[in-house]
């Protein structure tokens, strides 16, 4: 398996460590997630209780509450967090909607799945309409086999980010032309 090539801003993205970093095979299940009405209310981590001190915890994001959509298509895994996932081809795009609880340092991480058979795809993160990184996915399996295997992206560190609500875009820059299925977005602030 090829290692994630470094972006030159691999460091910035919006918030979103923890929870889908947890989350493997069946225990999936197990994961709280988001209505798309409130896409961005803080979601515990597995294992974490739903008090008050986890309003900063990490919050998953799943991809299938994606608003604006454009070139994606829903479609079932498995392995993905919620079991389903957004599938992007080429020039796809699609917004989430995070509402942030507090003002602070932000970072992200992308689960996501690649079954790649040539070059890879790169993947663009927008917060508020400004581009913050790009980051190039990692072939997951070849031939059909994974679509189903998911990573994750290297946290991201989205900067300085005001509480309340923001959009997030993904945007697929490059593809092999068989795209690539988005799973979640786990965003934390920065302690």
């Amino acid at each position: 398996m090829r290692k994630l090539a470094k972006s030159v801003l691999a460091t910035v993205l919006v918030g979103w460590v923890g929870a889908c970093s947890s989350v493997r095979g069946d225990a999936a299940a197990d994961v709280k997630t988001q209505d798309p009405a409130v896409v961005g209310a803080p979601v515990p981590a597995q294992g974490a209780s739903a008090t008050a001190s986890t309003k900063v915890s990490p919050m998953v994001v799943q991809a299938e509450a994606a608003k604006q959509i454009t070139g994606c298509n829903l479609i079932g895994r498995s392995n993905a967090v919620g079991r389903k996932v957004l599938h992007m081809d080429t020039s796809a795009s699609a917004v989430l909607i995070l509402q942030l609880e507090q003002d602070g340092e932000y970072e992200a991480i992308v689960r996501y799945s690649n079954d790649d058979s040539g070059d890879l795809d790169t993947l663009a993160l927008f917060l508020d309409g400004q581009k913050m990184v790009s980051v190039q996915t990692e072939d997951t399996g070849d031939g059909g086999e994974g679509w189903n295997v998911f990573v994750e992206s290297a946290p991201v560190r989205l900067g300085q980010v005001s509480r309340g609500r923001h959009e997030l875009r993904l945007e697929l820059e490059n593809s092999d032309g068989w795209g690539v299925d988005v799973d979640c977005l786990t965003e934390k602030k920065k302690k």
